[in-house]
């Protein structure tokens, strides 16, 4: 994890211009701490001055678009960088090392609980790659939530279904023919556009954005890669404590089933995840305070507390995240502490 030396040497890092300006004691300095904690020290391999060239300028490349992404979004810079150094940045160099020794499209799913930093991860690896002139693209399981209309059909037929989310509300077929058509390159691919501010916050299919060419596609969401569990866990472990609770459970693990499909299109997984789970909700407050402080309507800690309660009643993301890495489903999980700072890092081989 972060440590007040190492993170004056990444803000050190911002004095200079170029990889082949920085003094070697800086050099030296940060392939020690790298091998100490970092991505690339996962892999058991000794960090060498060659591939931390390479790192560095890669890093010196993309700073322009760097500072202009913590600007928009309001990041605390010196966790970004740090997140930036030790993952974002070592890890899509590791998923163009992997395209290039493929040369097919790959699929990288990505799970976490809301809030987890998906969406800042998807873009930043989108940026660093297509900075290395990759075509690459990032989609999310939300992207595929059936239209309002369809939805409300469900919700007529079962009332538990009051908000979109669980599995069960998405268009299993349009994501399982647009991973599939990438994967065989059946280009153009057609990705839908789901417009969450519709029908008071209810959202709609509004169109389809169409690309002509995709080597790495990024796909994450909260439930991604989790498999239903045995029939009759819930009910027979008692696992929520409510009997109503335990069947909704239950009822959306079946459904759950019918993901594995999409699941198995995935070339690879990792995991995004808290410290504490329930960071995720003060998270969402994080989010929908922003939102609020740029004129926008937003929930309050109440309503934010419910709506992610409505989503885990569905699909207990410790349960199932424990599952996933039992079952040997994922190849890293990736902890971050309430701050969003990289603390801990696993790599499963299986």
């Amino acid at each position: 994890m972060e440590s007040q030396p190492e993170s004056d040497l990444l803000t050190a890092l911002l004095s200079y211009k170029t990889a082949d300006s920085l003094p070697p004691e800086l050099i030296s300095k940060l392939i020690s701490y790298d091998n100490i904690f970092s991505f690339e020290s996962s892999f058991k391999s000794p960090i060498t001055h060659a591939s931390l060239l390479a790192k560095l300028s890669i890093f010196y490349s993309i700073h322009p678009e760097i500072t202009s992404y913590i600007s928009s979004k309001s990041l605390k810079s010196s966790v970004f960088y740090y997140d930036l150094w030790k993952f974002y940045l070592p890890f899509a160099l590791h998923l163009n090392e992997s395209f290039k020794k493929s040369q097919k499209p790959l699929i990288q799913g990505i799970v976490g609980v809301q809030g987890a930093g998906k969406t800042t991860f998807t873009e930043v690896i989108v940026l660093i790659l297509q900075h290395l002139n990759l075509k690459v693209s990032a989609i999310s399981i939300d992207d595929f939530y059936k239209t309002f209309a369809e939805r409300e059909i469900i919700r007529q037929k079962d009332p538990r279904f009051k908000w979109r989310g669980p599995p069960g509300t998405h268009d299993l077929e349009t994501a399982i023919d647009l991973v599939k058509a990438i994967k065989s390159q059946k280009s153009p691919y057609s990705f839908p556009i789901f417009d969450k501010s519709l029908h008071h916050g209810e959202g709609d299919r509004i169109k389809d954005l169409i690309v002509e060419k995709v080597d790495i596609l990024l796909f994450e969401g909260w439930f991604v890669g989790m498999r239903p569990m045995e029939k009759g866990y819930f009910m027979e472990n008692q696992a929520l404590s409510c009997e109503e609770d335990r069947r909704f459970a239950e009822d959306i693990s079946g459904i759950l089933g019918g993901y594995c499909e999409l699941w198995d299109l995935l070339d690879d997984l990792i995991v995004l995840w808290p410290e504490d789970v329930d960071f995720s909700k003060s998270w969402r407050v994080e989010a929908e305070e922003k939102m609020k402080g740029q004129g926008k309507e937003g929930k309050s800690t109440g309503e934010i507390n419910e709506f992610v309660d409505y989503f885990w009643r569905a699909v207990n993301p410790k349960i199932y995240i424990e599952e996933l890495i039992r079952k040997k489903g994922a190849s890293f999980k990736f902890n971050f502490n309430v701050g969003h700072e990289l603390t801990k890092i696993e790599r499963f081989l299986y």
